[in-house]
């Protein structure tokens, strides 16, 4: 049987492996920071629509998010806009990085390293499990 689970990876494969194809061809056309600035205008659009929608048709969800933001502790709202941050200076050296590099070799470094980073963070920070047979699967799969 087929779970439910599985098939939220089909958007997430997508949304990781597809973007940079068409990234690279947005690099002829704009500089780093244009290509920023548009990919997060057009985001937005989306962002403000179902803000939109929600303040017309469901306004509990605003007030729910308003609290919930309001609530969060000061140290992970910190975190987050540190990540923002680390987020658009990436998307900037992505950008300069696609511009001389194929997306084939690109994603396989991106991946590959990012992947090492999550094993290592989520078993020192985290405290997730880490078995031998993980790593060697993770290693494997990369």
């Amino acid at each position: 049987m087929f779970s439910e689970q599985a098939l939220y990876f089909i958007p997430v494969v997508l949304s990781y492996a597809l973007p940079t194809f068409i990234f690279k061809d947005v690099t002829k056309y704009f500089n780093n920071y244009e290509i920023i600035v548009f990919y997060h205008l057009l985001y937005h659009v989306f962002i403000l629509a179902a803000i939109l929608f929600f303040a017309l048709y469901n306004r509990k969800k605003i007030t729910n998010f308003v609290s919930n933001t309001v609530s969060l502790p000061n140290k992970l709202k910190i975190l987050m806009t540190g990540i923002i941050v680390l987020g658009l200076i990436s998307q900037y050296a992505y950008f300069q990085i696609l511009r001389k590099m194929d997306v084939n070799s690109l994603l396989a470094i991106v991946r590959g390293a990012s992947t090492v980073v999550v094993m290592v963070v989520g078993y020192f920070v985290y405290k997730e499990n880490l078995t031998p047979m993980k790593v060697l699967g993770i290693f494997l799969v990369m």
